[in-house]
């Protein structure tokens, strides 16, 4: 209780606004570190669903990277990345896969049927659950909307620790699509981003 009040009447109202403004001045935070080649990753595997895209038409390699290799694909997320089995069984769906993403690309949300849809395809392929590899497929295709905190745990931390000090964050569901949404909207009237995809971080 002493601890929440101390919180309370020392810590300033623009105090997340302070945070983003000394992180993005540190040279080796993930904004210097991380966002630029992030930012390069997210454009291409966003070109791949460009208008008159068609799932044949992805190369090998570019399909490859974006579900199993390198630092931003889908399953880099110290989980392990995907076994050859197991992207050859990805790639088997990705017609089917690549009709459900552009759909939602196409429309500037997440359908909640799709995004069960697309989890129902992938998991019974894998020989373990990722579920932060999935978040992360997700958030790789909506860096607008959705943050890059893929790993259900530390999510909720995050979500928890500022809810704690603003309860105009509404309470989290314990969803992480749900309340990846949410926080995200909220935001936007709380922090002056340099980028606009800086927000994601």
């Amino acid at each position: 209780w002493q601890m929440q009040v101390y919180m309370e009447s020392s810590m300033p109202k623009n105090w997340i606004q302070q945070t983003y403004d000394e992180a993005i001045k540190t040279n080796d935070s993930v904004y210097s570190k991380w966002y630029p080649e992030y930012i390069k990753s997210i454009s291409s595997f966003l070109d791949m669903f460009a208008d008159g895209g068609d799932p044949e038409d992805i190369s090998d390699d570019a399909l490859k990277y974006f579900i199993s290799a390198g630092d931003n694909a889908i399953s880099s997320n110290l989980q392990g990345t995907y076994s050859a089995s197991e992207y050859e069984a990805i790639k088997e769906h990705w017609p089917e896969l690549f009709t459900i993403f552009k759909r939602n690309i196409d429309a500037g949300q997440i359908s909640r049927s799709d995004y069960d849809a697309v989890y129902n395809i992938i998991d019974p392929l894998l020989s373990k659950r990722r579920p932060a590899a999935f978040h992360r497929l997700w958030a790789g295709l909506f860096p607008d909307i959705l943050t890059t905190v893929i790993k259900d745990d530390r999510f909720r931390k995050i979500y928890k620790s500022v809810r704690e000090r603003d309860d105009s964050l509404k309470p989290a569901t314990g969803d992480w699509l749900e309340d990846n949404l949410t926080f995200m909207e909220y935001l936007k009237d709380k922090v002056k981003f340099k980028e606009p995809r800086h927000r994601a971080l």
